[in-house]
């Protein structure tokens, strides 16, 4: 007679060459009790029920972030010396790897050069940024953050900070390690699928 694998007891080799489940654990920590092939599918179940609902909170929490005006003290930071979100990105990347063409802001960001264009206009335009004969000897000129650009960037970045750390005042180093933890390896699971990892300085990614 054929088993039936939905109801049939595992056995203990069977069990441990299967993803660990709740159900599992407890039948390993109980002696004498048995895991049927029903029970893993429903914690399965249960589990990936679970995970898409923090998936849906995750998303919403996201997307509500960048609302908060406290994120942020308005006083460090004079209206005339913010950055917008694309200049302050473009300009992050070129000082941290130098001196970039068109093409390799467009690689980076994966955009359009003709979006990298305009965007970096406007940088040359307000003077955060200045075109420069490539240092390798390249034929494409490169884009270098002026030191008007890096000023700003920075008064930009002290701004953010001074706000996130008015945000999480009542945080424990415990809770701001894990939050801190979480995003880089949130951001670096994006970069590893896109392909494009943005770069970090050693302090910044410990």
């Amino acid at each position: 007679m054929e088993k039936d694998l939905a109801t049939e007891p595992t056995t203990r080799a069977e069990t441990a060459a299967e993803p660990t489940t709740a159900v599992e654990t407890a039948a390993r920590e109980t002696p004498g009790a048995h895991v049927t092939k029903a029970d893993v599918a429903r914690a399965d179940i249960t589990r990936a029920g679970a995970a898409k609902a923090e998936i849906a909170t995750i998303e919403r929490e996201l997307r509500l972030v960048g609302r908060h005006s406290s994120m942020g003290s308005s006083s460090n930071c004079p209206p005339g010396d913010r950055l917008e979100r694309s200049a302050s990105l473009l300009l992050s990347r070129i000082e941290l790897e130098g001196p970039l063409s068109i093409g390799q802001l467009a690689d980076a960001f994966g955009l359009d050069a003709s979006t990298i264009n305009r965007q970096t206009a406007a940088l040359l335009r307000t003077n955060l940024a200045e075109r420069i004969p490539d240092p390798d000897g390249g034929m494409a000129r490169k884009l270098r953050i002026t030191d008007e650009g890096l000023r700003r960037l920075h008064a930009n970045r002290a701004w953010a900070t001074d706000g996130l750390g008015t945000v999480l005042a009542d945080w424990s180093p415990d809770e701001l390690a894990t939050l801190a933890h979480a995003l880089l390896r949130f951001n670096t699971t994006i970069e590893e699928k896109e392909g494009r990892p943005w770069p970090r300085r050693a302090e910044d990614a410990s």
